[in-house]
């Protein structure tokens, strides 16, 4: 729910927005003789709107002041959602950027996940009474469903591409006691999987991994880099 909210503060900015051009447009066609084009019409709407009222240009006409009122109560709402979504994104940031990441440093002996979106409840469970709140999943994007994963069961997360070293230093593979590779399921993603094994083992020899292929023929790649 609070995905959806944010995603519909956003949505609701960006109507905002094409409101107040729309009625610029609409302030040069009923009052031309206050509003001689749009830049005028739009320098009244964004004055009106973020409430700061110049005075200097107003409408005078019956159905200027209703696009006013309709400007004017749009852009209460507007700040709240805009407020709402700045401050919610700065939370975010730094919860999953100062406590997800620093705190991957202090991990030794942990399990890193890879490509782990939408795990099911009773599989993480039993994940976590081997490892604790020791696990670290690594995914390209903090999605609704992983982010209150993540909160509810105190994960820690990578953010990136899991073939991608940088990342894989950041979930600090180096110290992992177990890694699991999972497919994406994409065109590539095969090749992916084929490719984070060999920077793995590059950084961690010793690290136990398991990893999901779907064609056979990549099998005997994988079986190569076995401890």
């Amino acid at each position: 729910m609070k995905k959806l909210e944010l995603s519909l503060a956003a949505v609701y900015i960006l109507f905002y927005l094409l409101l107040l051009m729309i009625a610029s447009e609409i302030m040069v066609f009923i009052e031309p003789q206050y509003y001689k084009n749009f830049f005028d019409g739009l320098w009244w709407a964004i004055v009106t709107a973020s409430t700061v009222g110049y005075g200097d240009v107003y409408p005078h006409t019956y159905w200027g002041k209703v696009v006013a009122i309709v400007i004017i109560m749009g852009g209460a709402v507007a700040v709240a959602a805009f407020t709402a979504l700045i401050t919610t994104r700065l939370i975010e940031k730094k919860i999953f950027s100062k406590k997800g990441y620093e705190m991957l440093d202090d991990l030794q002996k942990h399990l890193v996940i890879c490509g782990f979106k939408t795990p099911r409840e009773e599989v993480l469970e039993s994940f976590k009474r081997h490892y604790g709140e020791n696990i670290v999943i690594v995914y390209p994007e903090l999605l609704p469903e992983l982010e209150n994963l993540l909160q509810k069961h105190n994960l820690k997360f990578a953010k990136g591409e899991y073939n991608d070293e940088a990342v894989l230093k950041e979930a600090n593979i180096q110290k992992a006691d177990k890694v699991m590779i999972l497919n994406m399921h994409d065109e590539f993603a095969d090749a992916r999987v084929l490719e984070t094994v060999i920077v793995i083992r590059s950084l961690n020899p010793n690290i136990y991994m398991i990893a999901e292929i779907t064609d056979p023929k990549y099998e005997n790649y994988l079986l190569n880099f076995r401890t």
